[in-house]
């Protein structure tokens, strides 16, 4: 941990687009690289149960600050058999992880503002993926249609999952290779501005 930079929820917190988020361009490629691992970990057998911005950080060297690490490995659980087969669901599981997913790209969540995990549940079980991606770029509705189809013992199509991320930059004009916003001065001020508009608990159905 001592030789890593900034974790990702700090880094938008410290970009200069309102609310506090990363430009389109660097939120994609970010997740992408997110994507890349957690795919390895679950092709390793694992789940990391508590995927969040703050368990992503970079590099606390200058010249190798385009490399995302993935930390806190606490409630990673490995969900294989001896045979390789998904371990069947337990009848009795409390809360595991954080409230927030990722909110790099809109800067807000319409749960972030509740601490009950029962409310948290409710409104992202009503959330309709149209909601939260009416002000993003088209094609991220289809991977969270994904997400959200699949069920326990399901595994999910990272090919597709990726693809999507993928087909997104290259609809928006971005370059793998771009800096990223935390690479420049000003964070986010030379990468094109995405409105995103006020969205609350409200939005939801």
């Amino acid at each position: 941990m001592q030789h890593l930079g900034h974790n990702l929820s700090d880094l938008r917190r410290r970009c200069s687009l309102r609310p506090y988020r990363l430009s389109i361009s660097s939120s994609f490629r970010v997740i992408l690289e997110c994507l890349k691992a957690v795919e390895g970990l679950h092709t390793l057998g694992y789940l990391h149960r508590d995927l969040k911005p703050s368990n992503f950080a970079i590099s606390l060297k200058p010249d190798d600050d385009s490399i995302i690490y993935m930390l806190d490995y606490g409630l990673c659980r490995y969900y294989l058999t001896k045979e390789g087969a998904i371990r069947p669901p337990r009848s009795k599981l409390g809360f595991r992880g954080t409230v927030r997913l990722f909110e790099l790209t809109t800067g807000r969540l319409p749960w972030k503002m509740y601490g009950d995990i029962n409310i948290v549940y409710e409104l992202k079980v009503k959330f309709s993926p149209e909601v939260l991606c009416k002000a993003l770029p088209e094609g991220l509705g289809s991977f969270v249609e994904h997400v959200r189809s699949l069920k326990y013992e399901d595994r999910p199509s990272y090919k597709f999952l990726l693809n999507c991320l993928v087909c997104i930059l290259m609809k928006i004009g971005a370059v793998l290779d771009y800096l990223y916003d935390w690479q420049v001065e000003n964070c986010g001020q030379r990468f094109w501005h995405w409105e995103i508009p006020e969205m609350n608990s409200n939005d939801l159905p």
